[in-house]
């Protein structure tokens, strides 16, 4: 595994977004133009309001995309690009025939549209990730929490859309039925999309997919560090290198056999064998771990997390000490909902929510 050697930007908060209050939000950036894109779960009084809405931050200022949903979400949702770089979304749906189905849109580039029809799942889900295939087609990742089959609850529920309508209720090849699904997340790199989920079935762990040309390949299958007895569930990411090497971010106990540490492991494509990147990361205990993972354009891990503070910080892995950077503060404040992003130029944003207000820094040059 090749690691460049990050580059000498500086952290700079744009723009705030001040118009709406969230609970929840991701960020990504659109590959085509390198704008920011955040779907975020709207901070309201009354459920029933608690709608999904888009914002971006173009030519510097924030454009609203308005609400995605029509009505309430789910605390799980994600989104992806098509390759016009408009954004697609998947959300837990309260207003489907059954409530919390998933149900997906798309931004036309004036309004949101259904992809399909309203409710994707044939019954509620929980976590959800969604990718598209190097073929454009629309891939919807769930755990099914349906109670009344044909899948067993919290098994993985993949769901694909041909243009047309969408085939629900498939499962993965050589993945068992009661291997709970906890929490999922995808990436599109290389021509193929990877799928990262936590079992969460004693003892947890993790496994790894691969989808190349209509085929899945198992990469890890309930994986976890053998000096390890717990691994934590709250969180997940990855992240994948153009030479098709996985960076998986969790958190388990294997530096001691007791306290629960964030750390990142690299899956070697060549080797098929799994490595720590540096040593496990302290930050923010118990149930409070919130990260996230990203490679800049030239291979430099970054992760980003909350201390034990729970203040958003930021390291690089420095190739010559093999270790993770002195962590950068981005403030003293207590923040959740992190995201990380790099645009194809090497520029980053990092995004959080404080007191449920958005807040977005630019790593560019100084």
């Amino acid at each position: 595994v090749t690691i460049g050697k990050a580059q000498d930007y500086v952290w700079t908060q744009i723009l705030p977004f001040t118009a709406d209050s969230m609970s929840s939000s991701i960020m990504k950036v659109n590959p085509l133009n390198g704008i920011p894109y955040v779907l975020f779960k709207e901070s309201r009084p009354e459920s029933a309001n608690q709608k999904a809405s888009m914002v971006a931050f173009e030519d510097g200022t924030w454009k609203s995309l308005g609400d995605a949903s029509d009505g309430q979400i789910g605390n799980n949702f994600d989104f992806t690009f098509n390759q016009e770089g408009l954004p697609y979304i998947s959300y837990l749906d309260y207003t489907a025939s059954i409530s919390q189905m998933n149900t997906v849109k798309f931004f036309d580039g004036t309004s949101w549209k259904l992809v399909g029809n309203k409710g994707v799942t044939t019954n509620k889900a929980s976590f959800n990730t969604l990718s598209f295939d190097a073929n454009h087609r629309l891939m919807l990742f769930s755990s099914f929490d349906g109670t009344s089959g044909p899948l067993l609850r919290r098994e993985l529920c993949i769901s694909t859309f041909d243009g047309a309508s969408w085939t629900t209720n498939q499962t993965m090849p050589g993945r068992s039925s009661d291997q709970v699904a906890y929490l999922e997340v995808s990436k599109f790199k290389n021509g193929s999309v990877y799928l990262g989920i936590l079992n969460a079935i004693s003892p947890n762990s993790l496994s790894l997919y691969k989808f190349t040309n209509g085929t899945w390949t198992i990469l890890l299958d309930k994986w976890k560090d053998a000096a390890s007895t717990a691994m934590n569930l709250r969180d997940l990411d990855m992240d994948v290198d153009a030479k098709g090497n996985v960076y998986l971010a969790f958190v388990d106990n294997s530096s001691d056999g007791s306290t629960l540490k964030q750390r990142v492991v690299v899956y070697s494509a060549d080797k098929g064998t799994v490595s720590s990147l540096g040593n496990p990361i302290v930050g923010a205990s118990g149930n409070l771990f919130n990260f996230d993972v990203g490679l800049s354009p030239i291979g430099t891990p970054y992760f980003f997390y909350r201390n034990q503070s729970r203040y958003p910080v930021i390291s690089y892995f420095d190739e010559e000490a093999q270790e993770w950077s002195e962590p950068h503060v981005f403030a003293p404040v207590e923040a959740d909902n992190l995201s990380l992003d790099f645009t194809s130029d090497g520029y980053a944003f990092a995004s959080y929510i404080v007191n449920r207000k958005l807040v977005v820094f630019k790593f560019a040059e100084p």
